[in-house]
């Protein structure tokens, strides 16, 4: 690592935001030739290498105040570590849609919530048998809130709302691809939100 990569890498870490650029310009290429052959094959009519990059370049700026750096190459490295979980997570959503996790519910019964916490969950809890479902949606309610905006957004419309992905793509000016990188990424969110308040073990321990 050079000496100015090096004196960039604090830099942004204390928060300059064209010091993480000149960054993820220098690194990424090597991380975009690394994900490149990751990408699934039977997904890649839905899921772009571009739409893997956008969110995880969004979550290295969100992240770089918690990086401890390494030498060498250890920022790439880094950067393709949350790339690779990106990519899981979003792979993990598409396959649960294509077994039926996606489909539209009644939003009256409320198993809206209980279909989104099944996501968020990655399918291992059962709430409906554990917790009343007004509790479930008042839970999951205050996670949503405490999501960015955009991301806020898709997981209100197609989680709860139940609008297809492509219509929400059109409304937040991005492919489909990117919406389900934004979905995939908000429910890990969701997951660790509910995790950290104690709700997660509290409810279902």
């Amino acid at each position: 690592m050079s000496e100015a990569e090096s004196g960039d890498i604090q830099r942004a870490i204390a928060g300059d935001g064209a010091a993480l650029e000149r960054l993820l310009e220098a690194t990424g290429g090597g991380v975009r030739a690394q994900m490149a052959p990751l990408m699934p094959e039977r997904w890649r009519a839905v899921l772009t290498l571009d739409d893997l990059m956008q969110q995880t370049y969004l979550d290295v700026f969100l992240a770089i105040r918690r990086f401890e750096p390494g030498g060498g190459t250890a920022f790439e490295a880094w950067v393709v570590t949350i790339a690779r979980r990106n990519l899981h997570d979003a792979v993990r959503l598409l396959e649960a849609e294509k077994r039926g996790g996606g489909l539209r519910v009644d939003a009256v019964s409320g198993s809206e919530y209980e279909r989104l916490f099944g996501l968020v969950s990655d399918g291992s809890l059962t709430p409906s048998r554990l917790v009343a479902a007004q509790e479930l949606q008042v839970m999951l309610r205050g996670a949503v809130s405490q999501l960015p905006a955009l991301h806020r957004e898709v997981v209100e419309r197609v989680d709860l709302e139940g609008e297809e992905v492509g219509a929400v793509a059109g409304r937040v000016g991005r492919t489909r691809g990117a919406v389900y990188m934004l979905r995939a990424r908000a429910h890990r969110w969701l997951r660790e939100i509910l995790g950290g308040s104690g709700a997660y073990r509290r409810q279902f321990a």
